[in-house]
């Protein structure tokens, strides 16, 4: 441009003579024909493309102010193009996210199943063994729906990040061009003119140096933009899709809360039991039925006839059926707490627990279930005590230097504890144990809960 600006060119003109001849100038003498009209011009293109402007305005007498006020309006012209393409930025991720609600909405109509289904199976009996018949079809039904989470691989909620994750390299793709198209840094932006003579360049140098950066931070912005919003989005759609599976989880606990509340109430009312015949799985069992087994009591022994059921899919009939109760160790119970399955936790085996006890009162046998509730109320008191033990030592970790990724292994190695002391998600157990175990609070995971919070994306398992 600072060629172009300088740059005059001669530019020859035919002239009609008296005769309506025309004579062309011959080019050695066509400065001093005086049948020749010659005029010296700027190029038609730098006089359309401003250029003139900016000619004379390095000629004038205030050539520093206007080419300071030149690249104010050139630095103008860069931010109003950053701003085009946020715009152009949010619309598009918008765009591209608008449907990434529908496998959320498909999930939550296939696997968050409402208690309703299954408790309607208890309404309309009221005899006993109706009762135990309409709870075992339902808890076969719940457990099916369960284990549908047993599966090696990624789980839903990690093949859903993925999804999003997926429609952010596709559309990065396409904003990646859009920005490269948006060129800031071509030369009618970041190329001044030059003075005569090489006049003030130091103010040039600053001006140019003022514009360079400008193009790069403008870059570096609009980069920011997109991440800024794509973020946002990934954020607000793994947040969903956690609210839904911590959902699932929830109803799973409440429709087995359901199932033994209304299963005691009715057998409770049928046989005129007292108020204290009710569900104890949500309580920690004392050792005192256990106290009272004999030596061979204690020893491997058969399930009573007709209960195998309740122990479906779990390893606790195996124990009770192959375990020396007398010779299970700490360490022992530390390796049946971490063999449990994720979808399982101690709760379970007081519920097993209580459907045995719900059993006897039915089938007037307390004595032939009795061995068996010990040991189940054995196993939960202890493997309490040992999953508690264990969560405590993983949470035994300084968290504070490490990055995101360092820090969700570890988190995951929590919520695989957490999980099998009943805990659907890392918020529930933060907000358990702050109050039932105060020596959380002085763990370094306790101060990470808002990070998790507002990292599903990251941080749910």
């Amino acid at each position: 441009m600072v060629d172009l600006i300088r740059e005059k060119i001669s530019v020859t003109l035919p002239v009609k003579m008296t005769g309506g001849e025309k004579i062309k100038p011959e080019a050695n003498n066509s400065d001093t024909n005086d049948s020749i009209v010659t005029k010296k011009i700027l190029p038609l293109g730098l006089i359309a493309g401003g250029g003139l402007l900016i000619y004379y305005g390095v000629k004038g007498p205030n050539a520093s102010k206007f080419v300071k006020k030149m690249v104010k309006d050139r630095i103008s012209v860069i931010e109003t193009r950053v701003s085009d393409f946020a715009d152009n930025a949010k619309g598009y991720i918008w765009e591209q996210f608008r449907n990434a609600d529908a496998p959320i909405s498909e999930y939550i109509e296939q696997r968050v199943i409402h208690p309703q289904k299954f408790t309607k199976l208890l309404e309309k009996v009221n005899v006993p063994r109706d009762v135990l018949t309409s709870q075992d079809e339902a808890f076969e039904l719940l457990q099916k729906e369960i284990y549908k989470d047993v599966r090696a691989g990624a789980t839903d909620f990690d093949n859903f990040t993925s999804f999003l994750y997926s429609i952010r390299r596709s559309a990065g793709d396409c904003l990646n061009n859009k920005r490269h198209r948006t060129n800031l840094a071509n030369g009618d932006l970041i190329t001044l003119p030059q003075f005569k003579n090489g006049k003030r360049k130091k103010l040039l140098e600053k001006m140019s140096k003022q514009i360079d950066d400008k193009v790069k931070s403008s870059a570096e912005e609009m980069q920011a933009v997109e991440n800024e919003v794509f973020e946002k989005y990934i954020h607000e759609k793994s947040a969903k899709m956690a609210e839904a599976v911590t959902q699932k989880r929830d109803n799973f606990a409440e429709i087995k809360r359901l199932l033994l509340d209304d299963s005691f109430a009715k057998v409770r009312q049928s046989m005129g039991l007292g108020e204290d015949f009710v569900p104890m799985y949500n309580q920690i069992p004392t050792l005192e039925n256990f106290s009272k087994l004999t030596k061979s009591e204690l020893k491997p022994q058969n399930l009573p006839d007709g209960v195998e059921h309740i122990f479906n899919g779990t390893m606790f009939g195996e124990i009770l059926k192959t375990q020396d109760f007398s010779k299970l160790d700490d360490e022992s119970l530390r390796i049946i707490f971490l063999k449990m399955l994720h979808v399982q936790n101690v709760q379970d085996i007081g519920i097993m627990a209580d459907r045995l006890r719900l059993k006897a009162v039915v089938d007037g046998n307390k004595d032939l279930y009795r061995v068996s509730i010990a040991k189940l109320e054995f196993l939960q008191n202890k493997l309490q005590e040992a999953g508690e033990k264990e969560l405590f030592k993983r949470l035994q970790i300084d968290f504070t230097d490490m990055t995101a990724e360092q820090k969700r292994a570890r988190f995951a190695y929590i919520n695989d504890a957490g999980r099998r002391l009943g805990f659907n998600n890392l918020e529930q157990m933060h907000n358990s144990l702050s109050v039932s175990h105060p020596e959380y609070l002085e763990t370094s995971f306790s101060k990470c809960i808002d990070e998790i919070k507002n990292k599903p994306e990251i941080f749910f398992f």
